[in-house]
């Protein structure tokens, strides 16, 4: 079973594992985080994909570590590909876009 909600104005899901998917800050329509760190592509269509447009599938997307540990995914945008930290995706997709971050 599947439920929906607003949060700042954002129309959000929880499933039954109380997982919950929001808008990836920068991408909404296209790609949604979770609050357990889990990236997906939302199904669309993309009308200059082949000679008729082609639809795609929502799925989860796949991760990878990065040189110092961290897990990254590819986010694409307008033909153009950005490889992003999950971590951060999480942060600013709940609690809004942080600068200036530093960790000691």
């Amino acid at each position: 079973m599947v439920s929906f909600f607003i949060k700042g104005g954002i129309y959000c899901m929880r499933n039954l594992d109380n997982e919950i998917w929001i808008p990836v800050i920068g991408y909404e329509g296209l790609y949604e985080v979770s609050n357990e760190g889990k990236v997906k592509s939302l199904k669309r269509f993309n009308p200059k994909s082949g000679k008729h447009g082609m639809w795609y599938k929502e799925r989860i997307l796949k991760t990878r570590e990065d040189k110092d540990g961290y897990l990254v995914t590819h986010l694409t945008k307008e033909g153009k590909a950005k490889l992003l930290k999950i971590h951060r995706l999480v942060l600013s997709s709940f609690y809004g876009e942080v600068k200036d971050l530093q960790v000691n």
